[in-house]
This record gives C-alpha cells, structure tokens and sequence, in this order.
C-alpha cells in the first residue's frame, strides 16, 4: 500500500499516520519510527494508538484485508480517515487530501508549539536535531522545545548547545533549553536559555547524594534569568 499525503493545495505534506491492518495489529513503513500513545480509552479501542511519522509519501505491507489508515497534521487541519479492503499481492494506492479544520477568526494567523520535548529520553530509537525538524513538520509545528534533563543516573543530549539548532528551516524552528527536576519544588521548564546547561540540574532526590531541596525553583530561575534571553516558565507538580 502506497500512502501520499497533500494538503488544500495539492503539496505533498509530511503528517502523522496510524494503520491498523486486517489482523488487528498497527503497522509503520519499513524506515518509519513507530509510536503509542501512552493511555487510550478501552471503551473504544483495545490496545493505545500506534503511530509514525510519513514524509509525504510512504509504502507499507499489510495483509489482506480491511486495513483503516488515520492522517492527521497539528490541529489546523481535520483528521483524516479511511478504510481500504487490500487484496494480495496487488498495489494500493491510498490519497489523503487533507482539509483545513475551521478555526475561530479570534485565533488569527495560526501559529503551534510544543514547549515541552525530550529529544533523547530512552526507548530504542536515538534522535538527532534533524530527525526533530522533521518529526515537528509532521505534526506542523512552528516550534519544538527540547529540554535537556536527567534520566536516571545520565542527562541525554548534555552535549548539545543551548539555543536554536542549525537544524532549524524558516518555517520549523527547533530549540533547545532545560528542565529542571525535583521530586519536592516539582518540575520546572526553563525556556529560553542562551550559555550552558544549569548543574545540578535536580534536587530534592531522596537516597540519592543530591537529597537536599536545595537549589530550589527559585534559586534555579534566577540563574536562568541571568543567561538573558528567558522566555517563559512552566511548573508541573510531582507525587
């Protein structure tokens, strides 16, 4: 099965996309990263929503059968949905022509972030700043923020300089910034950093030799605040 994707215009547009094949199971492109949602309805569905990234155009093997594929792109166009029944051993070819969702005038021109991603937070799939960009595109993002934080006993992408990454496209931008955990001050998002990661970049973890509450949220956003160009704050509470 052959997917292309368009949008109002005809241009061929990366998106997200989930397949369920005849046999009940999700099924990706042979180069396709799969993902799941990480909680699901089981009123509606029997297993959380498997998904990957296509680049416009990608093709799948699927069995026999009624397969249902889902195309969706941010929130400024309408999910996309269809079932096809495959037959063995012939070539489908499935076009998603995606439709603008109807927004409120009061949003004006339409502009979507994430401001909160881990670029490199575990799992088998080890991601790169360009592979971001591209994974952003897809869920049309203007903008994603990847925040540096500890995973355990390491910090994935401590390497990785503050700031916008050359990655970046003009109409993609993809920066990167911190988190800062505590498992009492709760988990602090520090957007907007220009110089270097904070260290330590946790507190308050019992047994550990960082079990002190100290540096607390408000020690750490003045260090933040001196690096300049900081831009917001958000606090998620823990336990």
């Amino acid at each position: 099965m052959v997917i292309d994707i368009r949008d109002e215009h005809g241009t061929s547009v990366p998106a997200r996309v989930a397949v369920i094949g005849s046999d009940g199971r999700a099924i990706a492109s042979a180069n396709g990263w799969m993902h799941a949602d990480d909680g699901f309805n089981r009123k509606l569905q029997a297993a959380e929503m498997h998904y990957f990234h296509c680049p416009g155009r990608c093709v799948l093997e699927a069995p026999a059968g009624k397969t249902t594929v889902w195309v969706q792109r941010g929130f400024r166009y309408l999910p996309w949905q269809e079932s096809v029944e495959l037959k063995a051993g012939f070539e489908k070819l499935l076009s998603a022509r995606l439709e603008l969702n109807d927004l409120p005038t009061a949003f004006g021109k339409f502009r979507s972030a994430d401001l909160h991603v881990h670029m490199n937070y575990g799992g088998a799939y080890r991601n790169t700043p360009a592979n971001l960009t591209a994974q952003a595109q897809s869920e049309d993002l203007d903008a994603v923020y990847n925040l540096i934080v500890n995973k355990e006993e390491r910090i994935p992408d401590i390497g990785i300089p503050v700031g916008c990454d050359p990655a970046s496209t003009p109409g993609t931008l993809v920066m990167h910034s911190q988190e800062f955990h505590t498992s009492y001050w709760g988990h602090l998002g520090l957007l907007g950093l220009s110089d270097h990661v904070l260290t330590p970049d946790f507190s308050a973890y019992r047994h550990t030799a960082l079990a002190s509450p100290y540096p607390y949220n408000g020690k750490v956003s003045d260090l933040a605040h001196a690096q300049g160009r900081w831009s917001d704050m958000s606090i998620r509470t823990t336990g």
